[in-house]
This record gives structure tokens, sequence and C-alpha cells, in this order.
């Protein structure tokens, strides 16, 4: 049987933690620079190459929680359940989660976002969760996501050949995330931040969430 996403191999865990180098951290978000290899990050995009892109929705919770388009999001995207991914970015998680002081228990992982920012794709100012009860997965038969809730967003940037499209905190403007090919930035996912329009060219990211318990 298949592990259950988002969980890893251990002795693949360890050999790619050994080679992160602990980034400068602000106890705000931990960042990688470059953190993923070139042809990786083109594999992951070759996910999408066959797929069926869709506008991006947002939750609208002033409206029953129903998923809707909006203005403030330009994005289209697909998504993608691989297992070696969830094996691929498990560890970064463990590791940012511990080393950063969240120590948020995180149990598992939503399905993958692999989006794509068109020339004039944005995406406004927003929060992924607040971690709350009133935000709980109502999935009985989905083990890893029922009764948990977003707590905290990992992104990782799989190109560079676009212009504009910085991702930024709210709390630190004009502070851009790292823009390498296969940066990982990642933060507690009620944290506001957005990314800004794409002036040319295409910006592809792969968006994780990992959900546990409310909090207490």
């Amino acid at each position: 049987m298949d592990r259950p996403r988002g969980v890893s191999d251990a002795d693949q865990c360890r050999a790619i933690v050994t080679t992160v180098v602990d980034p400068p951290v602000n106890h705000q978000w931990w960042a990688w620079d470059a953190a993923i290899d070139t042809d990786t990050c083109n594999k992951i995009v070759a996910l999408g190459a066959d797929q069926n892109w869709s506008a991006a929705t947002i939750i609208d919770d002033e409206h029953g929680g129903v998923e809707r388009a909006h203005d403030y999001r330009s994005t289209e995207v697909v998504w993608v359940r691989e297992q070696w991914l969830y094996s691929l970015i498990w560890p970064y998680m463990e590791h940012a989660n511990q080393r950063g002081g969240w120590r948020y228990d995180l149990r598992g992982c939503e399905p993958l976002q692999l989006a794509q920012y068109l020339p004039g794709g944005h995406y406004d100012i927003h929060a992924d969760g607040n971690g709350s009860h009133y935000s709980v997965h109502n999935m009985p038969d989905d083990p890893i996501l029922h009764g948990h809730t977003r707590k905290m967003t990992m992104t990782i940037l799989l190109n560079d050949d676009f212009e504009g499209g910085e991702m930024e905190f709210v709390e630190y403007p004009n502070r851009a995330m790292p823009a390498t090919v296969g940066s990982i930035t990642m933060f507690p996912s009620f944290m506001p931040h957005q990314v800004k329009p794409v002036r040319a060219g295409t910006r592809y990211s792969l968006t994780a969430w990992f959900v546990g318990p409310p909090f207490k």
C-alpha cells in the first residue's frame, strides 16, 4: 500500500535534510535559496503539460464558504498528487517547522497546487488559512484531511524567466522572497501575503498546505 501523502521515506528524509543549510530566519518565515535543482523544477512544471489548467478560485467565507472566481486573483492551476513530490517536500517542512520554532502539530498535506501566472497574473493580499476549528476539513473518506486545518504553507518557485511576480508579506513590503529557481519559502498559513503582477513571461510555482489539528 502506498504511504499516505505527506509521509516520506525515513532514509530519504535524512539524506535531504543533511544537505540543507540553515537560512537566516526572522521568526516569521523560513526560506531556502535554490533548494530544489532545476531539472526537478522542470519535471514539476511538466506535470501540468497534459492537464486542463483552470482559473484559480477562492473560498468566499462571506458567502457560505463556497469557491468562486475573484478579480483579486488571476492564476491558472492544476492539482497534483505525486507521491515523490510529497516525499521531496516533507523533510523541508519538518526542518523548518522545528528550526523555525513553530513546532506545529502537522499530520499531512493537501493536494499540491501547481500554478502558472501569465502576464498580468497576480494574487492580491490574502491569507491561506487560520488554523481554527471553523476551518477544518469535513472529509470523512480522507483520513489525512478530515478534522484537520491548514497551518503551514510552503511555496516553491519553479522558474525565473519572467519579470515581476514578486512574493511579499504584508508586514514586510518591498522585501521579496527568494526568486531563484527552486527557492522554498515556508510560513504560517495565517500570514497575509501577495504575488505581484507578472509583467512578462510566465511564473510557475508549487504550493503545499500542511494540515493538522486546529490550534487550541
